[in-house]
């Protein structure tokens, strides 16, 4: 204490300075030995050290601002880190354990659920789109039946009636083409133009013709794409169409040189 009698005694700070949390005061008490802390600022500490005390605190900028019977008063400059380190509880690790514990328990069960709900969603999705494959495949199969209905409530076409042949000749040209036409045909025109066209040529040219010149001129009659009768199954249905025609214009009456049996072979030769 000699050797500390140059510091002049001072007064303690205002009390409104001291630290006002008694129960933390004797807690900190207890952790530093018997020590008071009389000032807690940011970045200022002000403890009261007993007579015994007589370790260094390294880093710090200390000096007595104030002497007590049996203790010294220090005001001692340090970083809020270290503040907050000494008055902080023990850690109660058993504690801490269970809280890790549950920590990990938790983020499974949220993994898990989280699983559950892609799965869900995937399950979802699928569902959905199964359904509207049905729903589009359902709707193709009544756009198709109501075609064909369609179709079968056409007029058949009567070969028999002499009017039919001459009002198909009237809407031919004298090149074979026929006037332009602003909309697609459908199905009905396009096997009547093939069974007219094929009568024209049968009468014309007898079995001389094949089926792909009758399929050509139907083609740019009706301006159809150069490949039309090769999709869709078209080239099947129009060469038995191709084929009946020929057959009906066989039966009637036509005064020929040949005999039965060569016209039949001629006839599938034009077809083929």
């Amino acid at each position: 204490m000699d050797a500390l009698s140059f510091a002049p005694p001072v007064d303690l700070p205002h009390p409104s300075y001291f630290y006002a949390d008694k129960q933390n005061n004797t807690s900190s008490m207890q952790q530093m030995g018997g020590c008071r802390i009389l000032r807690h600022a940011p970045n200022k500490l002000v403890v009261a050290l007993t007579l015994p005390w007589t370790s260094d605190i390294e880093g710090t900028d200390s000096h007595i601002v104030a002497r007590e019977p049996a203790e010294l008063t220090l005001a001692i400059r340090v970083s809020p880190v270290y503040l907050k380190l000494i008055v902080r509880s023990p850690i109660d690790m058993k504690k801490e354990l269970q809280a890790s514990v549950l920590r990990h328990h938790k983020a499974k069960e949220d993994e898990v659920l989280r699983q559950a709900e892609a799965a869900a969603e995937a399950v979802r999705e699928a569902v959905s789109q199964e359904a509207a494959r049905q729903e589009a495949t359902h709707r193709e199969a009544i756009r198709q039946e109501a075609a064909i209905q369609e179709a079968a409530n056409q007029t058949p076409f009567d070969f028999d009636d002499p009017t039919t042949w001459e009002n198909c000749n009237r809407t031919i040209t004298n090149d074979g083409m026929p006037p332009p036409r602003a909309r697609i045909p459908d199905m009905e025109e396009i096997r009547q133009a093939l069974i007219v066209t094929t009568g024209q040529i049968f009468r014309t040219h007898k079995t001389v013709a094949r089926a792909s010149t009758i399929k050509k001129r139907v083609r740019k009659q009706f301006r159809l794409d150069s490949d039309f009768f090769t999709r869709n199954g078209w080239k099947e249905r129009a060469d038995l169409i191709i084929l009946r025609a020929f057959s009906d214009a066989w039966v009637s009456p036509q005064p020929s040189t040949r005999s039965r049996p060569e016209r039949r072979r001629g006839l599938w030769t034009t077809v083929n």
